[in-house]
């Protein structure tokens, strides 16, 4: 059984309330639980939340599950573990079920990516598997700005290296993590038990701050006209 779980607090600070800003009018999570719901790629769809506006938009709208979530799970310092933990228990989802993580703002994931992790997941039920991207520079030549942006804390010796001397470094796009019901319950971290999918898809994009939204709206617009 493949169950999508959706934690949506409504105490997001740079965005505020971002889980139901309007995403080219219609609430973010609404377009994002729309693309789940097309999938047909699972069995039941919940949406947990510590907002009872949260749930009645939802609610309103398809006709899925959905979880209160105890406010103590819906803080700035809760996990995402402790959040989809919280539903599995209360929802008494049994141990073997694929919980599939996906977050309110991610109305463009790929339902092939999604079916192609949910593989590499019967394979590698022990792990969590999200997909990532590369860094398009090598971090280790990152370096600060001060508050006049001047350049600061350079590493010398990373600086005179050969960009192709350095590994790949990989990030969390932010979109949606597989797991095993039983891993989502015992583990307080994702990534030291993961596996990563790379991905280089320009429209997964980690909305955190107003221009990430701006050009979220953008890629959305553009890939609907050119479907």
């Amino acid at each position: 059984m493949n169950i999508a779980i959706i934690p949506s607090r409504i105490g997001s600070k740079r965005l505020k309330k971002k889980n139901i800003k309007k995403f080219l009018g219609n609430p973010i999570i609404l377009v994002t639980l729309k693309n789940l719901i097309e999938s047909k790629l699972f069995n039941k769809i919940i949406v947990s939340s510590d907002s009872n506006n949260v749930l009645n938009i939802c609610k309103k709208k398809f006709n899925i599950l959905l979880h209160k979530r105890d406010k103590k799970y819906s803080t700035d310092k809760s996990t995402t573990i402790e959040a989809i933990k919280s539903c599995i228990d209360d929802k008494n989802i049994l141990d073997d079920v694929n919980i599939c993580c996906v977050y309110p703002c991610a109305p463009m994931i790929d339902v092939n990516d999604l079916k192609k992790t949910k593989s590499i997941l019967k394979k590698n039920k022990n792990f969590f598997i999200l997909p990532v991207k590369k860094y398009i520079h090598p971090i280790e030549r990152s370096f600060t700005l001060s508050s006049k942006n001047i350049v600061k804390k350079i590493t010398y010796k990373n600086s005179k290296s050969r960009t192709q001397n350095f590994l790949n470094s990989y990030h969390d796009v932010g979109q949606f993590y597989w797991g095993k019901a039983r891993s989502w319950k015992k583990n307080k971290s994702i990534l030291p038990k993961a596996i990563g999918y790379p991905t280089n898809k320009i429209e997964y994009i980690d909305i955190d701050k107003k221009e990430d939204w701006v050009l979220a709206e953008k890629i959305f617009k553009f890939i609907k006209k050119n479907k």
